[in-house]
């Protein structure tokens, strides 16, 4: 047997009696109130705030190989448009709205 294996046989007993009795819980102090809209209010600008200077701004590359049939991709990669548009469909974008919970495209309304 090691010596930490010997040590923790001596301790055991005593490990298994706190174990057994646990510490009650610790007692809220009476009239201690925190600014509930100060710290939740605000909770999630805070996080966007904190965020930006965490996470990396990184542009989206279109994989030409993978694209549906049916969509064109602009030369530089970065966007996409519907072949089966017509021009003058295109030229009125307030017949058009983004689908963004079950598809990532465009549907007319």
């Amino acid at each position: 047997m090691k010596d930490n294996d010997i040590c923790f046989l001596k301790k055991f007993p005593v490990i298994m009696e706190s174990v057994q009795n646990p510490q009650p819980d610790p007692q809220k102090p009476s009239g201690a109130l925190i600014d509930v809209p100060r710290y939740l209010g605000n909770l999630p600008f805070r996080v966007w705030k904190k965020m930006q200077d965490i996470v990396q701004n990184t542009p989206v590359i279109l994989d030409p190989n993978t694209a549906n049939p049916c969509l064109v991709l602009s030369d530089d990669l970065t966007s996409v448009r519907d072949r089966n548009l017509t021009t003058q469909s295109t030229h009125r974008p307030n017949i058009l709205r983004e689908s963004f919970v079950k598809k990532t495209n465009y549907k007319p309304r």
